[in-house]
């Protein structure tokens, strides 16, 4: 299947300074699948060691042994060969970055990729090094590669092309019936693949539960049954959490009793390994929006919206209904797919969310060049919808985002994006 990060390992291939990669990613976001495709590509030859089985020493067996340095060396004309070592974590007596400076000690020059699904900062804290790690962060399938994967190369394009030339009403009806669809499939790999093969929602839908159920069987394997225990009741809650007009996290409804020092570090377990993304405040509009971080007030969101969909036992005839329905459980499926659209896209950088002192609310803001552009969801064409001009009233900004199906616009500042083509903003 087409993903669009292959480019990005394109570009680390043809650089000569290139260092080892890692590429970090949730569980089941399809990293390994990914760096399969990319070395069937563009080497004659891969070799995986899985971390967590063993594969450390299976490696310096087979090194020590010459069985890759020969390998790598009579193919290097060709292509080479790929080393790829899954799951780098620091869970071993050596921490990642030490075991990363180990395996590249001892093959400079090669091709040397790790998989891993925690964080950045998880992996490597505070620590600098961009000078010895290329890095890579991938996510779900966006919908614009959903598109590609359907064949949709027309559509995808006149999406693409909107901005010069408005999008016919039976275009705009195969886009919405695709974009449904990608609300029920998702962007997990197997998911998606299930769809191309089967064309069967409900295959899609074992194939989503088998992940779901993955992740709890993650869950029940956490040593710590203190830890343990929040996760697993932190992962509960937040249907109910996305569910609410006010989104910000609250510990009190993962449990009546509940305080935050108690249940952060079921927060902070999930989001370290990628199965929440953390959504922070912002308290103003003044300065670059990093100075304005409320690091006590945040919104957690899924990888993925297929899965959010499944939690909430949504389908796709639910979503057929009317318009409307895309707004079920008071719009947490459409901020969801936007969250995940957003974070995708290159384009953006790290976004935040704001809220008035009264019931104002704005779901995504980010910076760019100096400026701070709001994004808005009116996806009802609710002419109710107050936020956004409240937030443009206070900070007078020269830009704005609303997101909407209505046709792409630009009027006095207020850009209009079509929920469709976020991942093309």
């Amino acid at each position: 299947m087409y993903r669009e990060i292959i480019n990005d390992f394109e570009k680390w291939y043809d650089n000569p300074n290139r260092k080892p990669l890692v590429v970090s990613g949730a569980k089941s976001v399809g990293k390994t699948w990914a760096v399969k495709d990319f070395g069937d590509g563009f080497f004659d030859n891969i070799l995986i060691f899985d971390l967590k089985e063993g594969g450390l020493k299976d490696f310096s067996e087979q090194f020590l042994s010459r069985d890759i340095s020969g390998l790598a060396k009579k193919t290097s004309e060709f292509g080479g060969t790929l080393i790829v070592f899954e799951n780098l974590s620091n869970d071993t007596d050596k921490s990642a970055l030490m075991l990363i400076d180990e395996i590249a000690s001892k093959t400079p020059g090669l091709y040397i990729c790790f998989t891993s699904n925690l964080t950045r900062q998880e992996l490597f804290g505070s620590q600098n090094v961009e000078n010895k790690v290329d890095f890579l962060k991938m996510y779900p399938m966006s919908f614009g590669e959903f598109l590609i994967v359907n064949n949709q190369y027309e559509l995808s394009s006149k999406i693409e092309k909107q901005k010069e030339e408005d999008l016919s009403d039976s275009d705009l009806e195969a886009i919405i019936r695709f974009l449904k669809i990608f609300y029920i499939v998702g962007g997990m790999p197997e998911a998606v693949k299930t769809w191309l093969d089967e064309k069967d929602l409900d295959k899609v839908e074992a194939v989503k539960k088998k992940i779901l159920d993955s992740y709890m069987e993650d869950f029940d394997n956490i040593e710590s049954a203190n830890v343990r225990g929040k996760v697993i009741e932190v992962w509960n809650s937040l249907t109910d959490q996305l569910e609410d007009e006010n989104k910000k996290f609250q510990y009190g409804q993962v449990k009546i009793t509940a305080r935050a020092r108690e249940y952060e570090v079921g927060v902070e377990w999930l989001e370290k390994r990628g199965y929440v993304n953390k959504l922070f405040k912002i308290k103003s509009d003044k300065t670059s929006v990093k100075n304005e971080v409320d690091s006590k007030s945040f919104e957690l969101f899924l990888t993925d919206v297929g899965l959010l969909t499944s939690m909430y036992g949504i389908t796709y005839d639910d979503l057929n209904k009317d318009k409307s329905s895309i707004l079920i459980k008071n719009s947490a499926i459409i901020e969801q797919f936007v969250h995940q659209e957003l974070i995708y896209n290159k384009n953006i950088g790290q976004i935040f969310y704001w809220t008035s002192e009264a019931t104002a609310r704005i779901p995504f803001v980010f910076e760019d060049s100096g400026q701070i552009i709001p994004i808005d969801i009116n996806v009802t064409g609710s002419t109710k919808a107050q936020s956004l001009k409240v937030y443009r009233q206070r900070y007078k900004n020269p830009m704005s985002v609303t997101i909407t199906y209505e046709k792409f616009s630009m009027n006095d500042g207020l850009l209009n994006i079509p929920v469709y083509s976020v991942w093309n903003l």
